[in-house]
């Protein structure tokens, strides 16, 4: 060993001294192997064992250390690894015998093993030559020590199964199926391993300066002594891995950033010329950086802008606008006006009895509408959206109690389990809020409005979505009344609604107008005083498009046209406007409508509520045979999309199921659901946890032609 260690030391210097501009780079490796034992021998020295030979064994092992690489030439490298090798495996060999049971003579067989953990710390001094960019091959030795030699040795019945057992040396049966154990230091080890070794690698720079380098590789050794001194017994490994090496390389200087000029100039546009045609700019220097493939390039930029006056028209800009109608199918005409089909609509707005609260929180949030003492009657019947209503349930509830003098209201807090778990405490202050209201602002007795106690302060159907959208629904106050009509929901007035749009886009090309020395332009569409839409620029004109939607068509009043004002400013100030009108027709189509979205659901439920069925049933008692009714179901947005889309379609068939049971007569055309993929009447979001439960509904509507409008 003391020799190969000279001449190791000597390999490295001469290595160094040849080594020249290239790098010297050291690092660490590890691996995982694959060894393959091959052997031939009947027993350890001093072991007893009955095994006719031992050829063959394989196992696994790790193999880690530190490593040196010293480069002759660009191509040629020495390699000096120091590391620790596992060449673990078990030997095993199958024994063919005759065995008698019950008298009975049968076949069977013995296994005979020997478990052996070998451990040898080595150098490794190999030659690498690069073939092509990063991959190379290396061939060399590995010469150490086996400093880990233990062993576990037994022989065991494999045939037959479970039924036999050795006997002793005097005929007695050991119940024993194993015999012939042993462990410790293997005996007769050999203590210096060599062997001869080939590999593959591949760099892979982890720099730019390439001082980090990561080298996949494949190693195979052949070993040129056995482990065992006067027995045959090798191993031979493949072995997976990867190496890191570091080099301190020296980084390239800065190439000298590239300067770059760039000159822009602005026309200025003057009512008169005097001597001063053209000015320069003031230069201004920075540095730019910008990416070429994956390197960056960092550039000396010198911008300068100068200006040039010219002679401005003096007649001053023009504004020009063309409005195109734009259709679904790709159709464009000119817009020639607006038309927006309408119908007739009744419909129910369900009231959701009950309040939701912020986290941790016994207040009434701000977005619930708050009255002075003593409040007067509400109307609610001009009110269309479930939302707002929502937002003066407080309110919608205290009128009706002080109408229907003897009714009772009971009421139960919860908490969220998940981010308010045990606030039993909150959930009674929350319902003590809702009561205090009812109490100093409608002036109801506060004996009429009881607070549930002794019951579970989470609410019975709970919201188990693990996030915020789920938790928030899960704090609120829950109203119970004794008289049916305080929750019922709220009749609409019978009013117009829009149903379509024409054209559903318009596009509004200023081509035609003044496109030198303008500094800004705006258009704005007006009907009447109100403003529906605008849209404004810096510079020369662009290309406008307005899309009108069901809100839009809604809002348009019949007869009183659309005015498109388009205005051009330029440089000195001077404007032009352009005004172009179009006429807006509303045609009411002889079809009624009424409509409930009454049934509110629990949260990934189906089931229609008994108060719901006396609801449908009333909603549906004055259906006309040549009435037509439709069936839509929806859910809010948390879930899948497909089992949002199974839970809405149930809950639709749910629903014509009751209808067929109870109103026969009905002419069900349409029984479907949409899931979140579309809203419910007058719902634009799922924000609000009000307007999520007022999306776990079923929408009912009547298609009820009108005879005489015309």
């Amino acid at each position: 060993m003391k020799k190969l260690s000279l001449v190791l030391l000597g390999c490295i210097v001469a290595c160094v001294a040849a080594s020249g501009q290239q790098p010297i780079r050291f690092g660490v490796y590890g691996g995982y192997g694959f060894n393959m034992h091959s052997a031939s021998f009947s027993e350890l020295p001093g072991v007893p064992s009955c095994c006719p030979r031992f050829e063959s064994g394989n196992g696994t092992g790790m193999a880690f250390g530190g490593l040196l690489n010293v480069p002759f030439t660009s191509r040629l490298s020495f390699d000096l690894r120091a590391g620790m090798n596992q060449q673990s495996g078990v030997l095993s060999a199958e024994e063919t015998t005759g065995v008698i049971i019950a008298g009975v003579p049968k076949s069977g067989a013995f296994e005979h093993t020997i478990d052996a953990d070998l451990t040898v710390v080595a150098a490794e001094p190999s030659v690498a030559v690069r073939v092509v960019g990063g991959l190379s091959f290396r061939a060399g030795v590995s010469a150490g020590v086996l400093i880990g030699k233990k062993y576990t040795q037994k022989e065991q019945i494999i045939k037959p199964e479970r039924t036999a057992t050795f006997v002793d040396g005097n005929g007695n049966d050991t119940h024993s199926r194993t015999r012939n154990e042993s462990s410790g230091d293997l005996p007769g080890a050999s203590q210096f391993q060599a062997a001869v070794l080939a590999g593959v690698s591949y760099d892979i720079p982890l720099t730019a300066s390439r001082s980090l380098l990561a080298a996949p590789e494949i190693t195979y050794t052949v070993p040129l002594t056995s482990v065992l001194a006067n027995e045959s017994w090798k191993v031979q490994t493949l072995r997976f891995g990867v190496a890191l090496k570091y080099a301190s390389v020296d980084a390239p200087p800065e190439p000298e950033a590239p300067r770059i000029q760039r000159v822009d100039t602005t026309r200025v546009p003057v009512l008169s010329m005097d001597s001063v045609r053209f000015a320069f700019g003031k230069a201004i220097e920075y540095m730019d950086t910008v990416r070429q493939g994956k390197r960056l390039q960092v550039r000396r930029m010198v911008a300068r802008r100068d200006t040039m006056f010219v002679l401005a028209d003096p007649a001053g800009p023009t504004a020009s606008l063309l409005a195109t109608a734009v259709y679904p199918d790709g159709r464009r005409e000119e817009a020639a006006g607006i038309s927006v089909a309408t119908r007739f609509v009744s419909e129910a707005l369900p009231l959701l009895p009950c309040v939701f609260f912020e986290q941790s929180s016994a207040k009434i949030p701000e977005r619930y509408t708050r009255r002075t003492s003593g409040g007067k009657l509400l109307v609610h019947e001009e009110q269309r959206d479930p939302v707002l209503l929502h937002r003066d349930v407080l309110n919608v509830v205290g009128e009706r109690m002080r109408k229907l003098q003897g009714s009772t209201l009971t009421l139960i807090g919860t908490a969220d389990p998940t981010t308010e778990p045990g606030r039993c405490d909150l959930a009674q202050e929350r319902a003590a809020a809702v009561r205090e209201y009812l109490a100093d602002v409608w002036m109801i007795d506060p004996s009429r409005i009881a607070i549930a106690e002794g019951v579970p302060c989470v609410p019975q159907a709970v919201t188990e979505s693990p996030k915020e959208e789920g938790y928030m629904e899960n704090r609120r106050v829950e109203f119970f009344a004794s008289d049916a009509r305080i929750l019922e929901a709220v009749w609409c007035k019978r009013t117009t609604e829009a149903t379509d749009i024409s054209p559903p886009e318009i596009e509004y090309d200023p081509s035609g107008s003044t496109r030198t020395g303008i500094r800004s332009w705006a258009l704005e569409v007006y009907q009447g005083q109100r403003r529906i839409f605008a849209d404004s620029g810096d510079g020369a004109p662009d290309l406008v498009r307005q899309t009108l939607t069901t809100q839009d068509a809604n809002a348009l009043v019949d007869g009183i046209g659309l005015d498109v004002r388009y205005r051009l400013a330029d440089s000195l100030g001077r404007l032009s406007q352009v005004i172009h009108s179009m006429p807006v027709v509303r045609d009411t189509a002889d079809v009624e409508v009424e409509r409930m979205s009454l049934i509110l659901f629990d949260i990934s439920q189906d089931r229609i509520r008994e108060d719901a069925r006396i609801e449908i049933m009333s909603f549906l008692a004055g259906v006309g045979a040549g009435d037509e009714v439709t069936i839509t179901g929806y859910t809010d947005i948390l879930g899948s999309d497909i089992y949002n889309r199974e839970l809405s379609e149930r809950r639709a068939r749910t629903v014509c199921d009751f209808i067929r049971q109870v109103v026969p007569e009905a002419n069900l055309v349409e029984c479907f659901g949409v899931a979140n993929t579309k809203f419910p009447a007058h719902i634009s979001s799922y924000n609000s946890p009000e307007e999520r439960f007022l999306s776990r509904t079923v929408q009912l509507e009547i298609h009820r032609k009108l005879s005489g409008l015309y």
